[in-house]
């Protein structure tokens, strides 16, 4: 879940667990230096019902899976939430400046319930990345409407920064620009409307 990377040549992973963080890395160390923390996004619901099926479901059961329009830019589950609350443990003992996170609802959604009781929360500057997403592998990777997620995420977090997203044309369809050429210009040369998608568009088909 985390991993500290301390220069100049030291590498030091952390389990996601915050009891076990304290055992492993006293805080002083983690402090002592600048520092990288790289933080995967808490259990989204996606994650969870993919938990259920991976051991004992067929393909058939995977492929829906894969492709369910309701695990689109998923929330995070109950276990996520919980692993936020974990995770405080750790980040609020820690002098933390900025904090990249994807546009995806899940990674934003951590950010905001990790930090939101940091002590510098209000100071801390939220950059969203979009190059820093997951690939498109499944229903749960293909985004929502940027304009309302940031919306939504305007009002929890104060110092939310999307400058990052003006270099898109599109900024509906970013994630499109970051795919290779070839499926880039395959997927855009059919693009057309579609009133029921989130995004207006068939971009999720």
């Amino acid at each position: 879940f985390l991993m500290i990377r301390r220069p100049p040549r030291s590498t030091h992973c952390i389990s996601s667990a915050a009891s076990d963080v304290y055992k492993r890395q006293p805080l002083p160390l983690l402090k002592e230096s600048s520092q990288v923390l790289l933080q995967r996004h808490a259990m989204s619901i996606a994650n969870e019902s993919y938990a259920q099926i991976k051991d004992h479901g067929n393909f058939e059961e995977l492929s829906k899976w894969i492709c369910d329009p309701s695990l689109r830019d998923p929330r995070l589950s109950e276990t996520g939430h919980h692993q936020c609350r974990e995770a405080r443990q750790l980040v609020n003992n820690i002098k933390i400046h900025t904090v990249f996170v994807s546009p995806l609802r899940r990674t934003l959604e951590t950010a905001y319930l990790v930090y939101s009781t940091h002590p510098d929360f209000d100071k801390i500057r939220f950059v969203v990345m979009p190059i820093i997403r997951e690939s498109l592998n499944t229903s749960s990777d293909i985004p929502s409407d940027i304009h309302q997620i940031l919306e939504e995420f305007r009002e929890l977090i104060p110092n939310l920064d999307d400058s990052m997203l003006e270099e898109y044309k599109d900024k509906k369809h970013y994630f499109i620009e970051d795919m290779q050429c070839d499926v880039k210009d395959v997927i855009k040369s059919e693009l057309g409307e579609e009133d029921e998608d989130p995004l207006g568009s068939n971009a999720y088909d």
